[in-house]
């Protein structure tokens, strides 16, 4: 349990960071637990529980100048610690007058409708977004079964209100799909096992509603995305930079030649290819290869289950890896991401 008299800040990072953002933690104070997993079904921050050993205005007037500007997510002021959202609401309702005006900030953000109807039911009144005005802002962190919370004024800390590291996975998907698929190509690029250019051109095979291919577009705004699907895209805005081929890949090669001459780019020019197709991993690599020249870094497949009783067909994989290499794919690098299924990995191959 934590200490009760002390405060502690609560940060959070995408799973790779996680351990770089707990050792610059320690320069603020006590590392007392985590990495935490959120109890999400897919991909999401993991959180170090930081006790401080300076005031949470100088704390967090700090944390611009250490390498958690650069990894971290966010940062939540604790203190009280409860055993059911029931009674830590009733101890924050406590502790916010009539007049004032509120704010929710919940990690995992899983549980945010939890504690949030706990408050409206204790009588609390809160507002959503970062609007003005706001007089009591009220952190919820829930790890290891409890709930951690504290109720401070903005002008306490307000470094932790205007700071904003690396942006976090539901306002990385603002204005986009909502799709898994966003998620696992988010986490990839984030860890940094693939790294793309500004001006990278990719494909994305099988790219319906689109996760991959927003993720693609932001990672090279000056770049093409050729997204390959009959089915829909579902991106509100589209992005200018993404072209949507309402085809089936195999029937896609001389297409997507048309698009990168118009673009005026080498038809051989096409940097990494990418496939989330619903087809077992063999398939997707006849898929996803045939786009494939002589100056294509990499490939990163999806690798499904389509075999019961088994996570993944042992030589479904085989016959994927096989294929790689004979294109000249050699290197292979097999993850499990957060954000995959539990009978899913991702393949990346390399040169």
């Amino acid at each position: 349990m934590l200490d009760a008299t002390a405060n502690h800040f609560v940060i959070t990072a995408p799973r790779s960071k996680a351990g770089r953002v707990a050792e610059a933690a320690a320069t603020l104070g006590t590392v007392v637990s985590g990495p935490h997993r959120g109890e999400e079904a897919r991909g999401g921050d993991l959180a170090v529980v930081v006790q401080l050993n300076t005031t949470p205005c100088e704390a967090a007037a700090r944390l611009v100048d250490t390498e958690l500007a650069q990894y971290a997510t966010r940062a939540l002021w604790i203190h009280d610690v409860f055993d059911d959202e029931a009674a830590a609401a009733t101890a924050c309702a406590g502790l916010v007058n009539a007049h004032d005006v509120a704010r929710l900030r919940v990690w995992p953000p899983s549980v945010a409708d939890i504690i949030r109807g706990a408050l409206q039911h204790a009588g609390v009144v809160l507002i959503s977004g970062e609007k003005t005005g706001v007089t009591r802002i009220i952190d919820a962190v829930f790890a290891s079964q409890r709930w951690h919370t504290h109720v401070w004024s903005p002008t306490e800390a307000p470094q932790l209100l205007h700071w904003r590291g690396r942006p976090a996975f539901d306002e990385l998907r603002a204005g986009r799909t909502g799709s898994r698929a966003y998620h696992k190509l988010d986490e990839l690029l984030r860890s940094g096992a693939v790294q793309l250019r500004p001006d990278s051109v990719c494909v994305d095979v099988g790219a319906s509603p689109g996760g991959w291919s927003a993720r693609l577009s932001e990672e090279s705004p000056e770049g093409i995305v050729v997204a390959i699907d009959p089915g829909e895209l579902t991106l509100t805005p589209m992005p200018s930079t993404i072209i949507h081929l309402k085809r089936r890949a195999e029937h896609a090669g001389a297409a997507v030649q048309d698009i990168l001459k118009d673009r005026g780019c080498c038809t051989s020019a096409i940097h990494w290819v990418f496939c989330d197709a619903n087809a077992p991993p063999d398939v997707a690599a006849r898929l996803a290869l045939p786009f494939c020249g002589p100056d294509t870094e990499g490939v990163v497949i999806s690798l499904k289950k389509f075999a019961p009783n088994r996570t993944l067909h042992e030589s479904d994989v085989a016959a994927c890896l096989a294929a790689m290499r004979d294109a000249g794919f050699g290197k292979h690098s097999i993850v499990h991401l957060m954000a995959n299924g539990t009978d899913e990995r991702t393949l990346i191959a390399t040169r």
